[in-house]
């Protein structure tokens, strides 16, 4: 071969081996690039997900206060260290004597957990199976007792759970904290459900080098999250009113054998719910033991009834609101009306002849109800009954709350309108009455009610809660003549409250219950007993609503529950050291 072959076959190998460098190093540095660059995120991802641990931390919730008048803070809601006890039946499989050492066992932990003997012999009789709980919640006294007894094939779990130290104490308005579908806590009913993302917080995580498995402090934030505990909560509920309360509603209850019943104290000047009872009631500590899931709902929230005669003053405030009607209007009662058809006859079919509005409120008188709509007129009564907040819910803060049913009056007929104006036929919530009502209290301003005063987050931050005006239904004059024509009604009507060296206001209210299968009312002796009170009546530290459904033995709301409004009114006005409305000393 020639040097000048030699020479060109020579470079030519060169810058083969050049270009394949080339396109080596391009490939390299391609990937290269591809891998740090474009799929940084992804392989980091990776790499993290084999070598780090990611934990749930989870954040302890907020707890819930009361206070009383002097502004202590007492605990309705907390968290506690409790035990999970559970059994492993396969492990007593082997044992010669099986069957007496179970009898044992279930005899040894009765004592300590929820379950009956014979309940837990049988779970500890289960064949192949290696889990069978026994008690969720055992305190640390019960788990010490338990472990010191050295058990076989029992164990236990630690986790912080809720606690409500005080029992039944406001339990509809607290709700309860239970599980979702994923067993993740949620708060459920009344406050716990409201407030669940404020009182909940935020869970955090703990990303872990460790192979162990050990979490690692001192994290950098990229590799954890600290969890943010949940928001205390304080409450307007009086501890003292709210124990009086539920005393009284369990003897009314009692004494009259009735169904139901609830109890509302609310400050009318800002909307501040002082007490809130309902009855049947629950421990929300065992609220798992609860057969009937309907003792959960706030029936003053939640239910809606015929509120009755109580519903009179707001036909009356309507009526003087627009000049139909005055304290003084006069008509002559016959004990009857007919309209359309129908007759509607006053309570006992008692007739008054000749009287005025204040004496339809004093009296309760039906006729005289249907006189002031009447004199309104249909369209009026409606704008007002709207105006009082019934078609729509009152704002309360707590789960779940109803609003009124106001299906009778889209049939636009007289006798619809006509048994309305005094409290049949329109369905509301205790809530939404008393809110109504309070509007009377307040010259003529309706307050949005709340339960809470104010949310403390974790760092120490406040939200306060503050007073909200719902509307003004009525003016400041019609709400200084409605309170004196009710001072007049309990002064001398059926409503006999003694609350020495006050004036108070006040109106009951016996209402019929509707049939479930329709057509008309269960029997005159099967009714709903209301009364609405406030005092003193012309600056008013409180208005009350009590509600007892089906009392037997009695008819009249006037006998059943003005007793226990005047015990509530006497112990309100001289705890928060009220000065008597007159100048000699009360007796």
């Amino acid at each position: 071969m020639s040097k000048k072959n030699s020479g060109i076959f020579n470079n030519w190998r060169l810058n083969l081996v050049v270009s394949l460098f080339l396109v080596i190093g391009g490939i390299v540095i391609f990937r290269l690039f591809n891998l740090q660059i474009l799929q940084h995120q992804i392989y980091l991802a990776q790499a993290q997900a084999q070598h780090e641990n990611h934990q749930e931390i989870k954040p302890q919730r907020g707890k819930i206060f009361l206070s009383d008048k002097s502004g202590e803070n007492y605990l309705l809601a907390t968290n506690r260290e409790f035990y999970e006890v559970f059994a492993t039946p396969s492990e007593l499989q082997k044992l010669p004597d099986r069957a007496e050492k179970i009898k044992q066992l279930a005899e040894s932990l009765a004592s300590f957990v929820s379950l009956p003997r014979e309940e837990i012999e049988k779970k500890l009789s289960k064949d192949n199976d290696n889990y069978e709980l026994l008690d969720k919640k055992i305190t640390q006294e019960q788990y010490q007792k338990i472990k010191d007894l050295n058990l076989p094939a029992v164990y236990f779990s630690k986790s912080w759970q809720r606690w409500y130290p005080q029992g039944k104490l406001a339990c509809q308005v607290l709700g309860f904290v239970g599980q979702d579908s994923s067993g993740s806590t949620v708060g459920r009913y009344g406050l716990e459900g409201y407030y669940e993302d404020a009182l909940g917080g935020r869970a955090g995580f703990s990303a872990d080098n460790n192979p162990l498995g050990d979490w690692t402090a001192g994290l950098p934030a990229e590799m954890g999250l600290a969890p943010l505990d949940g928001s205390d909560l304080y409450l307007s509920l009086d501890q003292n009113i709210q124990f009086l309360i539920e005393k009284e509603l369990a003897q009314l209850v009692d004494k009259w054998q009735a169904k139901a019943g609830s109890i509302i104290v609310m400050n009318p000047k800002n909307g501040e719910i002082l007490g809130m009872t309902n009855w049947p009631e629950f421990d929300p500590n065992k609220y798992f033991e609860v057969e009937d899931m309907g003792v959960f709902l706030n029936q003053a929230t939640q239910d809606v009834y015929e509120p009755g005669s109580i519903f009179k003053p707001l036909t009356i405030a309507a009526g003087v609101d627009t000049n139909r009607v005055s304290p003084e209007t006069s008509f002559f009662d016959t004990g009857s009306v007919t309209i359309g058809g129908k007759t509607i006859t006053n309570a006992a079919n008692r007739n008054y002849g000749q009287s005025d509005m204040t004496k339809v409120l004093e009296k309760s008188i039906n006729t005289g109800a249907v006189f002031a709509e009447q004199k309104l007129g249909n369209d009026f009564f409606r704008q007002y009954i709207e105006k009082f907040g019934f078609s729509k819910l009152s704002g309360i803060d707590l789960a779940g709350e109803r609003s009124g049913d106001l299906v009778n009056l889209n049939t636009n007929r007289d006798i619809a309108y006509a048994n309305i104006a005094f409290g049949q036929g329109i369905a509301v919530t205790p809530m939404q009455i008393l809110t109504a009502l309070a509007s009377i209290a307040n010259g003529g301003k309706m307050m949005v009610p709340h339960v809470a005063r104010k949310l403390v987050d974790a760092n120490g931050r406040e939200t306060v809660i503050g007073p909200k005006a719902l509307g003004q239904p009525i003016t400041s004059q019609t709400a200084s003549k409605l309170t004196a024509m009710l001072v007049s009604t309990v002064k001398n009507g059926y409503d006999t409250v003694k609350v020495p060296g006050y004036f108070v206001a006040g109106k009951t209210g016996t209402a019929q219950v509707p049939n479930p299968k329709g057509g008309g009312y269960l029997e005159e002796s099967i009714n709903i007993h209301s009364f609405v009170g406030f005092a003193p009546a012309y600056n008013p530290a409180f208005i009350a609503l009590i509600k007892l459904d089906q009392p037997k033995g009695i008819i009249f709301a006037s006998s059943s529950l003005s007793p226990a409004f005047s015990d509530i009114a006497n112990f309100i006005l001289n705890y928060y050291e009220i000065p008597s409305d007159f100048a000699e000393t009360k007796k």
